[in-house]
């Protein structure tokens, strides 16, 4: 038993608690090489005994891991990846999907259903456009904290020794949120409909703007975003450039 090989429909980050039992992760790295492994075995769970063309595959993977009771693993979906259950005993985890504030992985998530984004992969387009909605009130709920909080916390933006050891600290807090919601927009506005969408919205617009004409930051190009894949022709339109302006977000007075 196991999972078997895909991406995920959104490409957000994974994390999770194994309870019980022990399972193998196999990890392919996001690109080139997760496109190969799904071209090959999409859908499928490899268990021994391995066929030639399933060793070829295992043997590319970029990450393995044995993953046992009370592990904690934290991964991109936007890797292709396959569980392996190990052994007779019942194998039992959950774990939760989100959007965190790398620019890394933020750059990773814009691309949700772009030429990157395995094609049978890929969420429904209403569904994605709900999550980027979700994802636009989340950034104006950071913003206007940051906004508010500046001048009252400006003593405490770098988290003490005792924020380190409980994160979850408001001095800690706004200290992640100062360090990365800047890098994070500058990456998030490299796609059309979150630069659209923020620009938008009165509350945060003159923070937006500062953000984005900070020395060294880059702004959205409709040549970079609409590049063909390597045969020269796009899978799909890219959601986030192809996509209306959302009328959920304008419903409310913004």
């Amino acid at each position: 038993s196991g999972s078997s090989m895909h991406m995920d429909q959104c490409l957000w980050s994974n994390i999770g608690k194994n309870f019980a039992g022990y399972k193998i992760l196999f990890m392919w790295r996001y690109g080139k090489e997760s496109n190969e492994a799904l071209e090959a075995k999409y859908k499928t769970i490899m268990k021994p005994p391995f066929s030639a063309e399933e060793k070829r595959v295992l043997s590319n993977a970029h990450k393995v891991a044995l993953v046992g009771p009370g592990d904690i693993f934290l991964f991109s979906g936007a890797n292709a990846h396959m569980t392996l259950g190990v052994g007779k005993e019942l194998s039992l985890s959950a774990y939760e999907s989100y959007v965190n504030l790398n620019p890394t992985n933020v750059a990773v998530f814009r691309r949700s259903g772009c030429k990157e984004h395995w094609e049978d992969c890929i969420m429904e387009d209403d569904e994605l456009d709900d999550l980027q909605d979700d994802v636009i009130d989340q950034v104006e709920k950071m913003l206007v904290r940051l906004n508010n909080d500046q001048a009252s916390t400006k003593e405490n933006l770098l988290p003490s020794h005792a924020d380190r050891r409980q994160p979850q600290r408001r001095g800690g807090n706004v200290a992640a949120i100062h360090t990365f919601v800047p890098a994070m927009i500058r990456e998030l506005c490299k796609t059309k409909f979150f630069r659209h969408e923020l620009l938008s919205i009165r509350k945060v617009r003159a923070q937006v703007q500062e953000i984005l004409e900070h020395r060294g930051s880059s702004s959205w190009s409709e040549k970079d975003e609409n590049r063909p894949d390597a045969n020269g022709s796009r899978k799909r339109p890219c959601r986030g450039d192809s996509r209306p302006s959302s009328p959920r977000l304008h419903k409310r007075a913004r």
